[in-house]
């Protein structure tokens, strides 16, 4: 899950290892049978991703590397946007995996890495992801369990210094 920054000069994106299944993949093989599946189904191992910063240089690229502060941190950290003046990423960690985790909560940090920050709109029990800023970069919508099972729009307001009140 790629982002560009709004100057074009970066892409920020998700990145883990691939699990090798070596020769326990059936040969010409591409879906993975439930046995081989079934430690990462229940628990026993996990994917976590670490985000990373490549420059775009015009179409030359560059090398990836991890933005710090949202990689190495035994965590899973995914789906980053860039706010429109390209100060600050907002990205979802929790504790693996990416899609529609429980405990998925939002983050902020600035662009070229540094601390990250847990945004205090996030409810403490409940999956909060799938956040886009305003182009003008004072909200920040999201989508949330916080009121039950079914997922709802939130939404939050980020100052020029990245913090967030109570959505």
């Amino acid at each position: 899950n790629p982002s560009w920054s709004p100057d074009g000069k970066w892409i920020v994106f998700a990145r883990a290892p691939a699990y090798d299944f070596g020769a326990s993949l059936p040969k010409g093989e591409s879906i993975v049978p439930r046995h081989l599946a079934e430690p990462f189904l229940d628990g026993r191992e996990n994917f976590a991703y670490d985000l990373y910063r490549v420059p775009f240089n015009n179409g030359r690229g560059g090398q990836a590397k991890p933005l710090q502060g949202a990689s190495d941190n035994g965590r899973s950290n995914y789906f980053a946007k860039y706010s429109p003046d390209g100060r600050w990423i907002v990205y979802c960690q929790a504790s693996g995996f990416m899609f529609s985790r429980p405990d998925s909560d939002l983050f902020i940090i600035p662009s070229h890495g540094g601390k990250a920050r847990r945004l205090h709109c996030n409810n403490p029990e409940r999956m909060d992801s799938w956040h886009s800023f305003s182009p003008n970069g004072q909200w920040l919508v999201y989508s949330s369990k916080a009121n039950g099972p079914f997922t709802q729009l939130w939404l939050t307001h980020i100052d020029e210094d990245g913090h967030d009140t109570p959505p």
